[in-house]
């Protein structure tokens, strides 16, 4: 009942802006989308030019916590040296709004790796993505992905 409630309340508030849930739920997923081609650009700059620059502890991974933006981009960069390319499916998504400005996005999926010896890897993952709205622009404001370990 109380999450009908909220749901309810969120697509009130989503409505009395003049955005409905389906257009924010579209917004949410071509930023996701521009994101995802951004990573697969190995660009990891244009990636984090969607990543809110004054979010405090935006990125976990893996079990590790980057507290700012610097922190997270560089350690993005230094994951995308010895690619040579890298693709994202999704097998699900789904969005929830959060509020009139807010959106949390969760999925899961494949990731492929190509290193640059030649070797392919197919690293299954789960994330959520939290985005907020500023300035007419979905950004992120905290995201989180994991991957199983894998055995050796």
């Amino acid at each position: 009942m109380k999450k009908r409630l909220l749901a309810a309340a969120a697509l009130v508030m989503c409505a009395t802006i003049g955005r409905s849930a389906e257009s924010v739920e579209q917004a949410v997923l071509a930023r996701l989308a521009e994101m995802q081609a951004a990573a697969e650009a190995l660009d990891p700059d244009a990636l984090f030019r969607f990543v809110a620059a004054d979010a405090q502890a935006p990125i976990a991974e893996n079990g590790v916590l980057f507290l700012t933006r610097d922190e997270a981009l560089a350690s993005t960069r230094n994951a995308f040296q010895g690619v040579t390319s890298v693709s994202y499916q999704f097998r699900r998504q789904q969005v929830s709004l959060l509020g009139a400005d807010a959106a949390l996005v969760v999925g899961e999926g494949t990731t492929s790796v190509t290193l640059e010896d030649g070797r392919t890897l197919s690293i299954p993952f789960a994330q959520s993505v939290v985005f907020t709205l500023r300035d007419g622009e979905w950004i992120v404001l905290h995201a989180h992905r994991s991957s199983p370990n894998r055995t050796p």
